[in-house]
């Protein structure tokens, strides 16, 4: 059971990586040890591969970075993301 999935949560140990999907949903970037059934694994793996065509980054690293930023610096005014969100 993992009750806060991000990174730093202590359970967690950075084994499980998040992010937000376009629609502002948590998503599980890496789902190959989850014990979720194939279909859930594959709907996380797409919709990280939306994003990152989204974002025309291939790196989740920068992927989450960029998450984290935009919170922090008040850098969206809504999810989902869009161009219009962004600006």
């Amino acid at each position: 059971l993992l009750d806060i999935p991000f990174s730093p949560n202590k359970f967690n140990k950075g084994k499980l990586i998040t992010f937000r999907g376009i629609d502002g949903a948590v998503r599980f970037a890496n789902v190959e040890d989850m014990p979720f059934p194939e279909d859930i694994k594959d709907f996380h793996q797409q919709e990280l591969l939306i994003r990152k065509k989204y974002e025309g980054e291939s790196n989740i690293v920068k992927i989450v970075e960029r998450d984290l930023f935009r919170i922090w610096k008040n850098e969206y005014k809504k999810w989902p993301l869009s161009v219009e969100s962004l600006n």
